[in-house]
């Protein structure tokens, strides 16, 4: 079955938020204030609409991922993937279309750097990472709110 992307819509985020793997909650609560799925839905959907451009990878017509991008402050980008346990399928066209749209994106508003910070046990969203094109640079010790360690990832231009 094809994986069909579209512009992210809060439904969607909010049905993803719902039902996200356990590693991306892990990464994720660990980063915010709350763990309730709903504000992470909402957030995620208020910075996109204000400050960013963000997708849903829909499989059979339900929502398993989303991928977004949202500017930090200028010529700084933030970049995001969370997704259900049916993430894997998306994973593909998620990369196809990470590797050019967003690519282009950042570009056309002279972006210089695109960074993502990542659960340090998060393997899944490490690899993905790197064979985004992005680099290693860096463990940040204690970072978590229960002291976890995340590493940092990057794109420069």
């Amino acid at each position: 079955m094809p994986i069909d992307l579209e512009p992210l819509t809060y439904e969607a985020t909010e049905y993803i938020c719902l039902h996200l793997r356990d590693r991306d909650a892990q990464e994720i609560y660990g980063l915010r204030w709350t763990d309730s799925p709903l504000a992470l839905a909402q957030d995620t959907y208020s910075i996109i609409a204000q400050h960013g451009v963000g997708w849903v990878a829909l499989w059979d017509g339900r929502p398993v991922a989303t991928l977004g991008i949202v500017e930090k402050w200028p010529r700084v980008w933030q970049v995001f993937s969370y997704g259900t346990d049916d993430w894997r399928r998306s994973v593909l066209t998620l990369s196809r279309h990470g590797k050019t749209v967003i690519k282009d994106y950042l570009l056309s508003r002279d972006a210089h750097r695109l960074e993502c910070e990542t659960h340090c046990e998060h393997i899944d969203a490490h690899r993905w990472l790197e064979m985004m094109g992005a680099e290693k640079e860096g463990i940040r010790s204690g970072y978590g709110k229960d002291g976890s360690d995340y590493i940092t990832y990057v794109w420069r231009q």
